[in-house]
């Protein structure tokens, strides 16, 4: 067909080409769009359009005309511009954030490749395509997995007014202001970098080596290439600035006292940040664990390789150095009774989850160690005698931290993750993982250990079956597969749980099912003023989920005793906001790789969401969603939404960092009465402008009606309230109208 299409277009003195193309119809299985069709575009798209691009270009010996556009990106519309395809059209990338911005990055990219020469070539580069081809096979850019998150949204819905947010920071527990720190790192403001950072976070270098970073799984950047490595931005402020911080501040961190007594017991992280933020407030905080040095499982548990030493010694310091009392070393068993008695009003509970749980095996007299207990003795003498083969049984960071470990021991060869799930499923951070995998440790998915003995570790082989209550695959065994592993020790790191019998020895409640009786908003346990958190609350659990955990529990006692917690500053005002902004819009669409040797171009990738979103103006293609400066409000725009523009394609909804569709929950502008009553959006439409200005409104629902004068003052309105929601309202419709009336129909009678 192409052939007799080429030659018919030479008998008629034309030219003929082929379209290589947009998306690909497949079959339908997500139900998203009604039909049986839906479509695969963007990066997936590439090595299949590129390949059959190829195979044309060879077929014709070159002597084909094609316009391209399946996938093409900043990663590859150079290298298809070099192989003589021309025009190569872009759709996908220019629907993500940046939008058409995208667009100036690329075209100077192309430019510096001599464009002009490229786009008169007389037949295509049949070679340079092959080798393209073949190169996005192997790609790690066209693979789905290249990113590595579902979505980036966060749970809350979408505001009508003031939106912009940083999804990092929703998405951190402590709520770090990670944009503001960020961006005074980037400036080399590490002192107020580091100021930012403690006002939440009293384990700033802790967390700047093992903190899970929730943050970065919410970064928008994974929207561009990967995400701000904010992680490492906190812990070069850390180490930047914290000497400076305590010159600074150190007379001044001890706060006046106000005379009530509080207990900690347990000098983990959850331990160390309810006494670090009662302390700030003037509490006598004391600090109770039976070991000899605080820490809890980072000064105890985590291997050194993970986390130095200096990093929890300084903010174990840093948490001493705001008056917290520390008695270490004393009888492991604790009395709430005896506390109270001593005059402590507050007590804090903040033991761990010390208890390991119990492998199920068949087995002689081969050695099964639990994982806590392993990395225990390895932090202290940094070696084990395991023999030869290590097996590790779990899939979380613990068992990830014991296979590293074990691969440190001395004559040991190999070291195997056992887990019966696949690594989809598995609990532990990717990176963690990765790290283990990347040292030479071997992965055995869908595997349930069942025997140990005479050397061999014997393992039935499991199948993913239907999700369970946390979303994982449930697993069931298959009939008569095993597999058989030669392995001298076997560490168990399927989980640990706090020791029920302290707690229900000082009162404690438990219900039926066994689960400690706790308020879920405040931490509370069913003993008055005691509170819980951190592994002995959740079990497992990361770092700054026992930070958070802690200043949780010093919050309600403050307010308890009508002290209210410190509100954090604006920190935006730190910068020049004009400054700022045009830096921030010069940023918008450009692919930035991520940079391990220079903090400060690393820094300058972050987007700073919280003080210009616009993603739903960006991804609009038919520009939709507008942004409007409108007075009296927090953020420095406000969206609002052109009815008439928008054909509901859902595009602001998918990136939108909220729970939420801007072009069904934003003010709407509607140009006419028919438009406007076939919605249920919130929002106006001008009916009149006859010496007043008469709008249609629709606010909560009800429809009414608004009328100003040429100068914006109200004359007229159906609504008697003076709620801040009409308020909000009121503000964006004078703004259009006096400012923006270019949005509003041109006529109307």
């Amino acid at each position: 067909m192409l052939r007799r299409l080429q030659q018919v277009a030479a008998e008629q003195n034309k030219t003929f080409g082929v379209k290589l193309s947009n998306t690909l119809g497949m079959k339908n299985v997500r139900k998203r769009l009604p039909g049986d069709e839906m479509y695969m575009s963007g990066r997936s798209l590439f090595p299949l359009t590129i390949s059959l691009a190829h195979k044309l270009a060879a077929e014709f010996d070159g002597q084909l005309n094609i316009s391209y556009s399946g996938g093409a990106s900043i990663y590859n519309t150079k290298s298809i511009w070099e192989t003589g395809i021309v025009p190569v059209t872009l759709v996908t990338d220019l629907l993500k954030p940046g939008g058409y911005a995208r667009l100036n990055q690329l075209v100077k990219q192309v430019e510096a490749s001599g464009w002009q020469e490229q786009a008169t070539r007389p037949r295509l580069d049949v070679e340079r395509l092959r080798a393209l081809s073949q190169s996005a096979l192997t790609d790690r850019r066209y693979h789905k997995e290249w990113r590595e998150i579902e979505s980036i949204k966060i749970p809350d819905a979408l505001p009508v007014v003031d939106c912009y947010v940083s999804p990092c920071r929703e998405a951190c527990p402590i709520h770090q202001d990670v944009a503001e720190y960020i961006r005074l790192v980037e400036e080399g403001r590490y002192l107020e970098a580091f100021e930012v950072i403690v006002a939440t976070n009293p384990l700033p270098h802790i967390t700047g080596y093992i903190c899970d970073h929730q943050c970065m799984y919410h970064c928008t950047r994974w929207d561009y290439e990967s995400p701000v490595y904010i992680r490492e931005m906190k812990k070069v402020a850390a180490e930047k600035a914290y000497d400076q911080f305590l010159r600074k501040y150190d007379a001044q961190l001890i706060a006046p006292t106000n005379g009530i007594k509080a207990a900690v017991i347990g000098a983990g992280p959850a331990g160390l940040s309810a006494a670090y933020f009662l302390a700030r407030k003037g509490f006598e905080v004391t600090v109770f664990d039976k070991r000899r040095k605080a820490g809890g499982v980072v000064q105890n548990v985590i291997p050194d390789f993970r986390l130095p030493q200096s990093a929890i010694d300084r903010d174990v310091e840093f948490v001493r150095r705001h008056g917290v009392h520390f008695q270490l070393g004393v009888a492991e068993h604790f009395s709430i009774a005896a506390l109270k008695r001593q005059g402590f009003k507050y007590i804090f509970l903040g033991i761990g989850a010390g208890r390991a749980r119990h492998l199920k095996l068949d087995q002689g007299e081969d050695r099964v160690l639990d994982a806590l207990d392993f990395l225990q003795n390895f932090r202290q003498n940094g070696d084990y005698k395991l023999g030869k083969n290590v097996a590790v049984i779990g899939g979380g960071n613990s068992a990830m931290d014991a296979a590293r470990a074990a691969l440190r021991c001395e004559g040991v060869e190999s070291v195997h993750i056992v887990y019966r799930r696949t690594r989809r499923y598995m609990p532990a951070d990717k990176e963690e993982f990765d790290a283990a995998i990347s040292e030479g440790v071997r992965f055995h998915e869908l595997l349930l250990p069942v025997a140990f003995s005479g050397g061999r570790l014997t393992c039935q082989r499991m199948a993913l079956g239907k999700p369970d209550s946390d979303g994982r695959r449930k697993v069931h065994p298959v009939e008569g597969a095993f597999q058989t592993l030669t392995i001298d020790t076997v560490i168990s790191a399927i989980g640990e749980q706090v020791e029920r019998e302290v707690l229900e020895k000082n009162g404690l409640r438990f219900d039926h099912q066994g689960r400690l009786v706790v308020d879920p908003a405040t931490g509370e346990t069913s003993v008055e003023n005691v509170f819980i958190g951190g592994d002995a609350l959740r079990g497992p659990s990361t770092v700054v989920e026992s930070i958070a955990d802690g200043k949780r529990a010093a919050e309600v006692i403050m307010r308890r005793e009508q002290i209210e917690p410190d509100v954090l500053p604006d920190f935006r005002q730190k910068f020049d906001s004009q400054q700022r902004l045009t830096e921030l819009r010069g940023r918008k669409g450009n692919i930035v790789p991520f940079n391990a040797q220079d903090h400060h171009q690393e820094a300058a990738r972050c987007l700073a969401c919280n003080f210009i979103c616009d993603k739903c103006v960006e991804v609009c293609p038919n520009r939709a969603n507008v942004a409007i400066t409108v007075p009296g409000f927090h953020d420095s725009y406000q969206i609002i939404h052109m009815d008439a523009l928008c054909n509901e394609c859902g595009n602001c909804e998918t990136f939108c960092p909220y729970s939420g569709a801007p072009y069904k929950e934003k003010i709407t502008v509607f140009w006419t009465e028919a438009d406007f009553l076939d919605s249920t959006n919130d929002g106006f439409y001008l009916m009149s402008r006859n010496g007043s200005f008469d709008f249609r409104t629709r606010l909560n629902g009800t429809i009414g009606t608004i009328q100003l004068d040429k100068d914006g003052k109200v004359l007229k309105s159906t609504y008697k309230e003076n709620s801040p929601e009409f308020n909000a309202f009121l503000q964006i419709l004078k703004t259009v109208h006096g400012q923006h009336s270019y949005l509003l129909p041109e006529s109307s009678s």
